[in-house]
């Protein structure tokens, strides 16, 4: 069992039933690095630095469809009682609803990320790759798929050739995104000076501060406020209320003198 069982994970999963293979990818977390613009050396930006550690295909038998509950049982056994840090499963959409449901139950975000629909996944893989920010689990069936890679025109999305398979690429790209779009993630993302550092804000055309009076020299009672769209809301209704119970007060005055 690896010692760094806390560290962040994600875990996407392209699932199928009987054609197509599974592909399941675990990214990991392993920290932040600097990296330096090409253009503005001076600029450094602070993003994370992934890991694929898992990179597995399930090719189900013709005979028998793929046991989707048995594989999510063993991704939730993970944390439960291995103590992996699982903090995000993705599904790409297929058969998902149901398992989605049951990793929320567990305690594990769980949502759709689908490859097909943007190309936004195979963009960051891109970047990634050309920023040295990321490092495979050694698979043939990975390179294999990424190498054969296309863009399609028509559809403008990330394809396989003909007699092709994406399944296991779709699924490391979609969970390296997944890991970059992580709320705790991006909060530690952003520029960095030569050291490291963040710089500090500078403001920019900042008004002077004004020196309002306290104690005895402050202004007796509360400073008028503009009424929000509530009440403004309410004292309309009321004054047309108002208005309509006083029409119906001198109706009913006319009324009793006529008949007097």
């Amino acid at each position: 069992m690896p010692n760094d069982r806390d560290q962040p994970r994600y875990v996407h999963i392209d699932l199928s039933l009987r054609r197509d293979r599974c592909g399941i990818a675990i990214v990991k977390l392993a920290g932040m690095v600097h990296v330096a613009n090409p253009q503005n050396p001076e600029c450094v930006e602070t993003l994370p630095q992934l890991v694929v550690e898992t990179a597995i295909t399930i090719q189900p038998h013709p005979s028998c469809e793929l046991e989707i509950g048995e594989l999510r049982t063993l991704l939730i056994q993970l944390r439960t009682y291995y103590g992996f840090n699982i903090r995000q499963v993705t599904f790409d959409g297929f058969q998902s609803a149901e398992s989605i449901q049951s990793f929320r139950k567990a305690g594990i975000r769980a949502d759709v990320v689908s490859v097909d629909r943007t190309i936004e996944p195979y963009d960051h893989l891109r970047r990634v790759l050309y920023q040295s920010r990321v490092s495979f689990v050694d698979s043939e069936i990975l390179l294999q798929e990424l190498g054969q890679l296309e863009f399609n025109e028509e559809r403008r999305k990330i394809d396989h050739p003909p007699r092709g398979s994406k399944d296991l690429a779709d699924a490391v790209a979609a969970a390296l995104y997944e890991a970059s779009q992580d709320r705790r993630v991006r909060a530690q993302t952003g520029h960095a000076n030569g050291e490291g550092r963040r710089p500090r804000p500078v403001a920019v055309n900042r008004p002077a501060r004004v020196n309002r009076p306290q104690g005895r020299d402050r202004p007796v009672g509360r400073p008028t406020r503009r009424p929000s769209l509530r009440r403004q809301r309410m004292e309309r209704e009321r004054r047309e209320w108002q208005k309509k119970f006083e029409t119906y007060v001198e109706y009913e005055k006319s009324k009793d003198d006529e008949e007097d």
